[in-house]
């Protein structure tokens, strides 16, 4: 994900959903971004130390807190492994792994402004279609970043933007 978020360090106000340890978050302080935001269920003892005064840190379930359209960037790495049921939600990504990742992509779409950039990291355990679809069916354009291989899955970071609808032309 560091590598494909280096690629868009650009623009006023960053977001990771679900920060982790914050190393994103530290690699995109230390760029062009006015202020670094960063949202995670963690109880807040948990947070790690972050060194830059453009961090802020929240305690919260996706962007929830936050208004519409205020982002420039949004940025996460959502649970996305298939499962029956969510045991662990770290990992659990629902049925087909699509589940949880669709809900974090809802949840980005709303706080991205209109022509702001939103990264998603996902599996290739997951079933892409049915993201693919949900893209489609909903005016957003997906186009694959980078990729890293494992030898039990590939890890695929995706950029989904606003599709504008063209609108027929009068003579």
């Amino acid at each position: 994900m560091g590598e494909a978020i280096s690629q868009l360090d650009e623009g006023k106000l960053f977001l990771e959903i679900g920060f982790g340890g914050a190393e994103n978050l530290r690699k995109v302080a230390a760029g062009k971004f006015e202020e670094v935001v960063g949202t995670d269920t963690l109880p807040i003892k948990n947070f790690p130390a972050c060194v830059s005064p453009k961090i802020e840190l929240l305690r919260a379930d996706r962007a929830t807190c936050f208004r519409d359209g205020v982002f420039d960037v949004v940025a996460f790495n959502p649970p996305y492994l298939p499962s029956d049921r969510i045991d662990d939600r770290a990992v659990d990504g629902g049925l087909h792994g699509m589940e949880i990742p669709l809900q974090f992509l809802d949840s980005a779409m709303r706080v991205v402004k209109r022509e702001g950039k939103v990264l998603i990291l996902l599996s290739s355990l997951s079933e892409k279609e049915i993201f693919s679809k949900y893209c489609s069916d909903n005016n957003l354009f997906e186009k694959k970043i980078t990729e890293k291989k494992f030898f039990f899955e590939t890890l695929t970071v995706y950029l989904v933007t606003r599709q504008e609808r063209s609108t027929p032309q009068r003579s």
